[in-house]
């Protein structure tokens, strides 16, 4: 795989923009090739050339040239990540190192957020800053205009003189030049018109040019409006009748008031001949009176049947009434609000006579006030038209064959024209007339509640979501179309639904149901906190659930705050390995047996140290790998100290991904619990069912103080603030020099100090750099307690020999990440290459993609890798030098005091806490950052004297073990832990 993106790359390097189109042009010099690559790894298996490959294909396939944030983060927007991603889209919009294509899709995205929750004012400044409308994109979009056209509108609907009018005329100049003979536009012209312009005249002359009727006020001196449109009557027309029988049904509920409208608007339909089937679901209202008195009335080519339901069972059990009793060829669907152009069914009759393999057909539709005020709750790449999914008119056959509609709350519609796909193929069903409105769907100024369980944003991770995936599911079983058969009423569910969409509590989980099913009808698994936890994937643009259930859950990932995946395959290591069952799968099973408990899914274990009368601590860990790097290795440090200091402590992690640390921790403390929780991000806030897990630890264990051991963490503070627990914040980071911890919190550096002394009682830094920074910037206290290590084995090492007729080895030891230093590493490599090729230097680290792309790319002959070494002294022993090139100002420096102790001098770059534990010329070398050619020499001079290399060597153990000891740390822990006392 790898090989093939080099070649790819390559190929790419080496050949210019092909082609004159300026288009061409314009977007190669967008184009990011090994982005490209890395995004669609199939482009770089095939060893394609990127840009042809884009140029020709991708960009037909909806691929992206390069990398757009707000694109992913807008993504995870809509699945639940809000609170953090907004703030992400906020920091973007005026960063100005980002591109002009990502700032303006990130006010995009901000724009549709706020017009879902009518923050009409909000929508404005997003769009318009500094009064002038963005018209940016790529492609281009009139999605801000119409956003902006509805936003002005919506505040002017009570001020004739309206503020924003000018803001409202960029909106229509841009769309009038830009896209200028749309549906959209002639809308917001429509809009624009509110409250006494003509409505109707920018979209009659819309659909005239498409040769379809125009339209008029039903009632001549009134106003146009949704209940009062008909045909233009000064239109003549061929009006006549023939053909197959429609079968129209109306579902009824309490629609006293629209049904004139409807009715009005079926009964002149043009060209066909109509059966109209209204099925009351026991209105409670005078709906049944409307429509018989609209039976004395109806056109001789348009029949109406009224069908009565004596209780009330829902919209889709009313279609099937219809459905059961419609004699037509061809039956379709009209609520009970909306109104319908009188050319709509005729069109979508037509398509299907012509098209011999059409099973169904579909017409496009728009939003619209009472008063015509033209809209779209959340705007795609449709705008404010799109396929609506009520007008599907269906062959006959297709019902014989495929049955009818599953008698859910909501979106069985979408489900049963998926299922018409599925049976019959892409292309089975036809959208007659894109983007031209042929219906009005109703809607009310005052949207349903965004809290709603069943709102339309739940197709994006809630109950719409998984009820659609889990009708894919069944859909993609079928073996012919009369598999996908639907009986009216079935004595079992074909697939499962989420149980808040079910109509009655008889349709119970079926017994035959699948992991993945229980899983979805179950509240274990939490989109928005998946992607808040799992800060990776808010750039993945993945479905969360899929990529738990595919990938996640493997990974050891955990589904929601109530549930560990790795501490529960811990408990239960032996069932699970006989069951061949995933974690979150025997747990379900154990629910349903009501097997399971709260210390199952989230567990404790005792541990090896007696309780004694000194005060309990719950020390917080941030993460748990499968290799221990300086986060493991601390917090068994400050657990060491602590039991030297004689606390009890109680171990928190957020995970359980390795046995072998987790018996070093059971060993030093009263009791180890898990529970699932991430890291603090700039706008996220403390998940409450978190907080309570940790809130039930603290008062079973009584626990005193709560100590986390990075200032990433916030339920655990949360937890003990409600407790009216002290905190200690234990800060290992520089935030004004760590550019990637500022981006993974989405967080300045300022932001995160102040929020760290907002949130503690106490903050200990791990260095006087760190110190330096925190100081000052807030009330809370700062005390210093130094970094130590597991120095034994280290001191136990003999100073380096050196022989003539080996080499000098200098060692980095480091997680070989690219801020480690690792393109500094080869540049002193090549510098020695030739000029002292007696000095090898090696990589001692996990093989991360950044290292393994160095060593498949010619790496210089004097850089090896001596692989992942677990115990640091097993790696120092091989080497007589030590160097630390990080990129990053490290706030204290692991490896350089592993090296001390070791007897090893130390080469580094002068920045960081790095000069704290170096002191120049006595036990390393200090180099300015980025100097390679410095670095070189110190090598080389260390290379050429064993004196020298000793000197430095010995100096450096001894400041070790006289600063740095085990002992320090718990002095200095001591005197920090009084001070919170006195606090």
């Amino acid at each position: 795989m790898l090989a093939s993106l080099t070649r790819a790359w390559r190929r790419w390097r080496h050949k210019s923009a092909s082609g004159t189109n300026p288009e061409e042009r314009a977007v190669h010099a967008r184009f990011d090739p090994e982005w490209y690559l890395t995004k669609y790894p199939d482009v770089a298996a095939a060893g394609l050339d990127p840009w042809q490959h884009y140029w020709h294909h991708g960009r037909f396939e909806n691929r992206l040239p390069r990398r757009n944030r707000a694109l992913e983060w807008d993504h995870a927007l809509w699945r639940g990540a809000e609170n953090v991603v907004l703030s992400r889209l906020g920091v973007l919009v005026n960063d100005q190192e980002a591109s002009e294509e990502e700032r303006f899709t990130a006010r995009l995205a901000f724009a549709r957020w706020y017009r879902w929750k009518e923050q009409w004012e909000d929508v404005i400044k997003i769009l318009a800053p500094q009064g002038v409308l963005i018209e940016g994109g790529a492609p281009l979009t009139p999605n801000p205009a119409l956003l902006l056209v509805e936003a002005c509108c919506r505040l002017s609907l009570d001020d004739c003189e309206s503020a924003h009018q000018g803001l409202l005329d960029q909106a229509l100049t841009f769309l009038e030049r830009a896209f200028p003979d749309t549906a959209d536009t002639a809308l917001a012209k429509a809009n624009a018109q509110h409250p006494q312009g003509d409505v109707l005249q920018a979209l009659n002359r819309f659909y005239a040019r498409r040769g379809l009727q125009t339209l008029t006020p039903f009632e001549p001196a009134l106003a146009p409006s949704l209940d009062n449109l008909t045909a233009n009557a000064t239109e003549t027309d061929d009006t006549s009748v023939t053909g197959a029988l429609v079968s129209v049904i109306v579902p009824v509920y309490n629609a006293q008031a629209a049904l004139d409208t409807v009715l009005r608007g079926l009964c002149a339909q043009r060209g066909v001949r109509l059966e109209i089937l209204a099925v009351d679901d026991a209105s409670e209202d005078e709906s049944v009176a409307v429509l018989e008195r609209w039976q004395a009335c109806c056109p001789s080519h348009v029949s109406l049947v009224v069908l009565r339901h004596e209780s009330n069972q829902g919209a889709y059990a009313v279609r099937n009434t219809g459905a059961a009793h419609a004699s037509g060829a061809f039956i379709t669907v009209h609520d009970s609000d909306d109104w319908s152009h009188p050319e709509k069914l005729c069109q979508q009759l037509v398509v299907l006579k012509e098209n011999a393999s059409a099973k169904a057909s579909l017409s496009h539709w728009v939003r619209a006030t009472p008063e015509l005020l033209f809209h779209r709750w959340r705007l795609d790449e449709y705008g404010w038209v799109y396929p609506n999914i009520s007008s599907l008119m269906i062959r006959r056959e297709v019902l014989e064959t495929l049955g009818f509609w599953d008698e859910v709350k909501v979106n069985a519609d979408t489900e049963y024209r998926e299922r018409i796909e599925a049976a019959y193929g892409a292309g089975s069903v036809v959208e007659v007339l894109p983007g031209v409105p042929l219906s009005f769907g109703r809607s009310s100024l005052n949207s349903l509640s965004q809290q709603s369980a069943s709102h339309v944003v739940s197709q994006f991770g809630g109950m719409r979501y998984h009820y659609m995936e889990a009708a894919r599911q069944w859909h993609r079983q079928a073996q012919a179309p009369s598999d996908l058969y639907l009986p009216r009423n079935p004595s079992a569910r074909s697939f499962q639904a989420p149980v808040a969409m079910l109509r009655t509590l008889s349709e119970a989980l079926n017994a035959s149901l699948s992991d993945e099913q229980r899983l979805r009808a179950s509240s274990l698994f939490d989109p928005g906190w998946y992607l808040e936890r799992y800060i990776d994937l808010q750039s993945a643009m993945i479905e969360p659930f899929d990529h738990f259930c595919t990938v996640g859950a493997g990974e050891g990932r955990d589904p929601g705050p109530d549930f560990s995946t790795t501490g529960y395959a811990r408990r239960f290591q032996q069932a699970l390995s006989e069951s061949g069952l995933a974690a979150w799968a025997h747990y379900l099973r154990a629910v349903e047996d009501d097997r399971a408990r709260l210390d199952d899914a989230l567990p404790i274990w005792e541990g090896e140290r007696a309780h004694v009368g000194r005060p309990t601590v719950m020390l917080c860990a941030h993460q748990v790998g499968a290799t221990l790097f300086g986060a493991e290795r601390s917090l068994l440090d400050v657990l060491d100290a602590l039991n030297t200091l004689a606390y009890n402590v109680v171990v928190l992690l957020p995970e359980a991904g390795n046995a072998a640390y987790e018996a070093m921790l059971l060993a030093r403390c009263k009791a180890l619990a898990v529970v699932p929780y991430g890291w603090w991000q700039q706008g996220k806030h403390p998940h409450p069912k978190t907080v309570a897990h940790i809130g039930r630890l603290l008062a079973r264990f009584a626990i005193d103080v709560v100590h986390v051991n990075t200032l990433v963490l916030d339920e655990p503070l949360a937890a003990a603030r409600e407790a009216n627990i002290p905190t200690v914040v234990h800060v290992r980071e520089l935030p004004a020099f760590d550019r990637a911890l500022c981006q993974t919190l989405g967080a300045t550096p300022e932001q995160i100090v102040e929020r760290t002394h907002a949130v503690s009682d106490m903050i200990i830094a791990n260095s006087e750099a760190v110190a330096q920074a925190f100081q000052g910037r807030g009330s809370t206290p700062v005390r210093i307690v130094p970094n130590t290590i597991t120095m034994a084995p280290l001191l136990a090492l003999l100073p380096p020999k050196m022989d003539a007729e080996e080499p000098f080895r200098v060692g980095m030891l480091s997680s070989n990440l690219p801020k480690k230093g690792l393109d500094d590493i080869v540049r002193v490599a090549r510098g020695l290459e030739n000029d002292a090729p007696h000095i090898r230097l090696e990589l001692f680290g996990p093989l991360s993609p950044a290292l393994t792309y160095i060593l498949h790319h010619s790496p210089p002959a004097n850089l090896h890798y001596g692989g992942y070494i677990a115990d640091p002294s097993e790696a120092l022993k091989l080497v007589h030098a030590v160097v630390n090139l990080s990129h990053f100002q490290e706030s204290f420096g692991r490896t350089v005091l592993e090296a001390m102790a070791a007897s090893r001098p130390v080469v580094a770059y002068a920045w960081g806490a790095l000069p704290e534990l170096i002191i120049e010329g006595e036990n390393g070398y200090l180099v300015p950052f980025g100097d390679t050619e410095a670095v070189a020499e110190c090598l080389l001079r260390l290379s050429l004297s064993h004196d020298l290399c000793c000197r430095l060597g010995n100096a450096g153990r001894q400041r070790a073990t006289e600063h740095y000891s085990a002992a320090r740390l718990a002095q200095a822990l001591r005197k920090s832990y009084d001070v919170l006392d006195a606090v």
